[in-house]
């Protein structure tokens, strides 16, 4: 099913049963994604299991680092594209983005050197430096989707957080992990 035609069901229903300012929020998710654009954060507490959906998603291997620890520090952007790219960016004082580094030829070392680092500190400091690093590959996503990678939402350290605040904010869609187990009473009455 094409995510054009799951957009379509979620507006008949929300026809059916939602306010419409809801429904007006789901037509312009489908005028975005009609321009192809499309940008959706994953979200959810460190260890939640984020990157690795992603990678047994859309990457079909472990290229997003995972660890016991915290592992992201930095959001990561899948995107397709043409050629394999791996770029970082930085963040200015006005909040724009700069392009830092660009690389053709990456390994999952050279991403994981990127987005996460073995001590605290490490990645305290990697969260001031880079805004985000941005993954594109050929036939990892549908054309003019991106799907963000994002630290867990409580971490202890405030520059991580930010940054993950940050790109939910500039999100058309946030899709919320959580691993089964840990799911209080409240939200296993609510599913």
């Amino acid at each position: 099913m094409k995510i054009s035609e799951i957009i379509q069901s979620a507006i008949s229903l929300a026809d059916k049963y939602c306010s419409a300012s809801e429904v007006e929020k789901l037509r312009a998710l489908e005028q975005s994604i009609g321009q192809g654009n499309l940008k959706v954060v994953v979200l959810g507490d460190f260890k939640a299991g984020k990157s690795t959906l992603l990678n047994r998603l859309f990457l079909k291997r472990e290229l997003l680092p995972t660890d016991y620890l915290e592992a992201t520090a930095v959001p990561t952007y899948l995107s397709n594209g043409a050629a394999q790219r791996l770029c970082t960016w930085k963040r200015n004082e006005d909040g724009t983005a700069v392009l830092v580094e660009e690389k053709h030829e990456f390994t999952d070392v050279d991403i994981a050197a990127k987005v996460t680092a073995s001590s605290e500190e490490q990645r305290a400091k990697m969260a001031q430096q880079y805004s985000h690093v941005s993954i594109e590959m050929p036939d990892v996503l549908p054309s003019g989707i991106t799907v963000v990678d994002t630290p867990g939402l409580d971490t202890t350290n405030m520059g991580i957080y930010t940054g993950t605040l940050i790109e939910s904010r500039l999100a058309d869609a946030l899709l919320y992990v959580k691993r089964a187990k840990q799911l209080s009473a409240r939200e296993e009455n609510l599913i």
